[in-house]
Formats: structure tokens, sequence, C-alpha cells
């Protein structure tokens, strides 16, 4: 596995494992623990509407109870008081009473006297009869079915307001005589502080037939599950029927998701950090080190890139760059110094065969652009095999690098180049000035060995070494070079130098290449001649 790959896995892994038990805590731990705390807070405000409207029941039946067992509303309601109106049922009674209606009935539907204002603190009015809409009310109104039933009430909704009416039977203060009628006041409850008290929207609908079997608001304490919005009922307190229906909205985001927004931003947030983290090391670490890695891989293979980038951030990191960019050099000068020393004679320390197949190559294909003649010489010693039967090994050795050392001073050019081909063989390669110049050339090889003056008295020839040399010129160098190869040049020389040692030895013989049959004449200098002249044309 590569350590890119690693580290991506073990970063996988990391989110499985964080993101994973932070949405596994989220769900098994925290969701249920906001849900039983925001189930708690609606319960609460649920309460809190029905702690209100029992107290406003009571305080109104309070106020009611002294009313109707007031024995001057008896007697007025016993025709034995005439002057209860004049001194308790002024214009602002009502406003004093915080009540909106006061109603005095002999029996369920005749009015003896009644009082209402729209708002509290009004001028009262008197009614002598009831209107429509109030009949309706006190038609729904659950009246006592004995006039010495103490009292009952009834909600009643009017648009977005909740008026409470509540009855009792009118007695005297002792209540040991038989009731006189009805006693029903109405009181229009002020919602806006209720509404102020509880974080959420209160509204309040009639009753009707597909919503009357409701949960009562006095239960709300059996909600199991949360929701945006309760629906419940308030009953009079004959819990028989439902009065009003009571609506409790919440803001939906104030209701607990399984993944809300905060969770997602979390969770996002954990999956953008380590792709982050994963591009940070892979810049500034890993993909350094998966350079590093190709390198060395390039090291094995052998094929070597120019160098590293350095990294300047991560000083380890740099370090190491710096230091294999250092070996990567060092292996590329000691590669090229073994390449080179694989070109050169361990012996005569000039190149050798493998060096003179490389290079005459080179040297054939670049002849017709220097368009100069060209001369490719193969030089032997003679008779060397019995040489090194007198002298051994190790003089024979010094024998060839002497005669290496003196082919060598024979070229003038810098572009000469002398290689040893092997055993006291050597091959010369040049560019001649002009055609004419070969048999110097030639004669200067030799007189260049002879001038060494290598003792060889066991030669049946002369009593120091001595060399055989065969040579081809190429005379006109020109595109016509196309068709040949070196190898044929070579071949060339070598069956001229085969000529040469078998006339007897320490004499050469020059083959010619040329484009137009034009013969080189040679003379002899000190050894014999052989000359054969060859055209392209015919070759």
């Amino acid at each position: 596995m590569r350590l890119k790959h690693f580290v991506i896995t073990i970063l996988l892994i990391y989110v499985f494992v964080v993101c994973g038990g932070f949405l596994l805590y989220r769900i098994a731990v925290v969701y249920p623990q906001l849900e039983s705390q925001t189930l708690l807070r609606h319960k609460l405000d649920l309460r809190t509407i029905d702690s209100y409207l029992n107290k406003e029941q009571r305080n109104l039946n309070v106020l009611l109870y002294d009313w109707a067992k007031w024995d001057d509303v008896y007697l007025y309601m016993n025709g034995n008081n005439a002057e209860f109106e004049v001194q308790n049922l002024s214009g602002s009674i009502l406003g004093d009473l915080h009540l909106n209606g006061m109603y005095l009935f002999r029996n369920h539907s005749e009015l003896a006297i009644g009082l209402e204002n729209e708002k509290m603190g009004m001028q009262a009015r008197e009614l002598s009869e009831l209107v429509a809409g109030r009949e309706t009310v006190f038609n729904h109104l659950v009246w006592p079915n004995n006039l010495n039933i103490f009292h009952k009430y009834h909600y009643q909704p009017v648009l977005d307001q909740l008026t409470l009416f509540s009855v009792a039977s009118i007695q005297d203060s002792n209540e040991t005589k038989v009731a006189k009628g009805y006693l029903v006041f109405s009181r229009l409850m002020d919602l806006s502080e209720l509404r102020r008290t509880i974080d959420a929207d209160l509204s309040l609908l009639a009753v009707n037939e597909n919503n009357s079997a409701l949960l009562p608001l006095n239960q709300s304490s059996s909600i199991s599950h949360v929701a945006s919005q309760y629906t419940l009922g308030v009953f009079n307190n004959t819990q028989d029927a439902t009065d009003v229906i009571v609506r409790l909205s919440h803001d939906p985001d104030s209701i607990p998701a399984l993944l809300d927004y905060q969770t997602v931003v979390i969770i996002l947030v954990l999956l953008v950090v380590p792709l982050l983290i994963i591009y940070v090391i892979s810049k500034l670490v890993l993909n350094p080190l998966s350079n590093m890695s190709q390198f060395i891989l390039s090291l094995k293979s052998g094929e070597l890139s120019a160098g590293l980038p350095q990294s300047g951030f991560i000083r380890e990191v740099k370090v190491f760059s710096h230091a294999l960019t250092e070996l990567m050099r060092h292996v590329r000068d000691e590669r090229i110094m073994l390449e080179e020393q694989s070109l050169l004679d361990s012996v005569t320390c000039i190149k050798n065969s493998r060096a003179f197949d490389e290079e005459a190559f080179d040297f054939w294909r670049a002849a017709p652009r220097v368009n100069k003649p060209i001369l490719i010489t193969v030089i032997e010693a003679d008779f060397f095999k019995r040489y090194l039967d007198v002298y051994g090994q190790e003089q024979g050795s010094e024998a060839l690098k002497a005669m290496a050392a003196s082919l060598k001073g024979a070229c003038r050019r810098s572009n000469d180049q002398v290689y040893r081909l092997n055993g006291a063989k050597f091959a010369i390669t040049m560019t001649l000035e002009r055609a004419e110049d070969v048999e110097q050339v030639l004669q200067a090889f030799q007189r260049a060995i002879a001038n060494r003056i290598i003792p060889f008295p066991a030669s049946p020839i002369s009593p120091f070494i001595t060399v055989s040399i065969g040579a081809c010129l190429v005379a006109d160098c020109d595109d016509w070079m196309k068709d040949f190869t070196y190898k044929r040049a070579v071949e060339s020389a070598d069956k001229s130098l085969f000529k040469s040692k078998r006339a007897g030895g320490d004499q050469y013989t020059l083959h010619v290449f040329t484009s137009d049959g034009v013969d080189v004449s040679v003379k002899k200098h000190k050894l014999a001649l052989t000359l054969d002249v060859e055209n392209k044309h015919t070759t």
C-alpha cells in the first residue's frame, strides 16, 4: 500500500468513526434530551393556560358567590327591595367589579334585569330583554337543575377573546331559603398577558362536531410527543361538554429535528477538515515522498531523472530530498564514469572495441557533412603471440601500452581516435586534408612504432616489434555513403591487414573507395606495398 493511500484510509476511518459517533450521539442521546426538554416546555405552556383559566374562574366564582348569597339580592328578586337597583346597580358597577355583564334571571328564560358593556370600565347599559346573540349564549349555558345548587360556568369564545360566564342560584346569606332565580356574571378575559407569558401563538376556536372530542386542557400532562401545534378542549365544570378549543402553535424551528442545521454544519466541517488535511499533507509531505519514491524506482530501473523539486516548508522532507538529489548526482557521475571506463581498454587506457563500434558509425555518417577524405586504419603487431610466449604477459602489456602511446602521438588532430580492438590489434579513424596525404600518414604510424624501439629478438623479420597495416580510404565523401555502412569500410581495412600480414608483415595495404574510379598511387617506404582501388559503383 502506498503512503498516500494509507493516509487517506486512516482519514476515512477517522471520518467514519468521528462522524458516525457524532451522529449516533446526536440520535441516541442529544435528540431524545432535546425532545424531552421541548415537550416539557410545551406542557408548561399548556399548564400555564389551564392555570390562568382556573384562576380567572375561581376569582369570578368568589365574586359571584358574594352577590348570589347576598340578602339584598335575594330580597330584590323576592320583590321586597325596590331600592336595590338604585343603590347597587349604578352605571359604574360593572367597571368596579371588572365585569362585562350582570344578569338576574327569574328562571332559565325570564330576564329580571341585565347590565352590560362592551369593555370593562365603560358606562353600563341596562338590558330590558336579551338580543339574539345573548339568547344563544344563555341557551348554551349550563343552568343548575336545582336552584339550590351553587353555580356552574361556561366559556364563550368571541373572535380572539374569551368570555367566561358563571351562573349561581340566588339565595339568602344563610342559604336556608328557597332560591329565587339565577345570577349570571360575564367577564371578558384579557389574554394579552397570558400570550406574553407563553412562547407560542394562542388562538381560540369555536366547537363543532368534528373537534368536540378533544383531550381536555387540564390533562395536557398526558401528551407524549412533541408537536408544533396542540389542540385541546376547555370543558365546563360539569366536564360533559367542550366549551372552547385552545390551539397552541409553536415556531416549527423551535421543534428539535433529528438532524438540525447545526448538526449538518458540524458534519460538513468534520468532512471538510480531513480533505484539507489530505491536501496539506499531500502538498507538503506525501507528494515529495512520492517523487522521491519514483526517483528511487527510476534509479533501480536505470532511468535517471533530472532532479527532485525541493520542498521548502517541511525541513525533514527538504533535507531528505536534498540528500536524495545529491545521491542521484553521485550515482549519475559514477554511472558516467563506469560507462566511460567500459569504453576504455584496461591495459592501454585508450578506447576499446566497444567504443570503436559506437563512434565509427557516427564518424561514417558525419563524413559527408565534413566533405573531406576519411581514413579507417587497422594496425596489428607482427608475431605478437610469439612475443608473449618469450617475454610473458606482463611484458606484453607494457609493449601494448608503448604501442598505444606511439599511435596516439602520431595522430595530430583532436578528432583523430585510436582504439584497441583485441590482442595487439588497433584501429584508427581520422579525417585527412587531402587524399594524397594517406601514404605519409600510414608511414607515420609505422615510424611511430619503429621509433619506440621495443626489442623483439625472437621476431623472424626484425629485432624490434613491427606492425602490419590495413587501411580503407574514402577519397570523396558524399551522399553516396548513405548506401554503405562503416562496417564495409572496416571489413576492407581488415582484408588489407590480412594481405599485409600474408605478405610477411612490416608493411601496409591500402583499399580505396572512390566515386569515379580514379586510381591512387602509393609509393613504397621501407616496406612492401600492396594497393587496391575500388569504385563505389562496382563494389
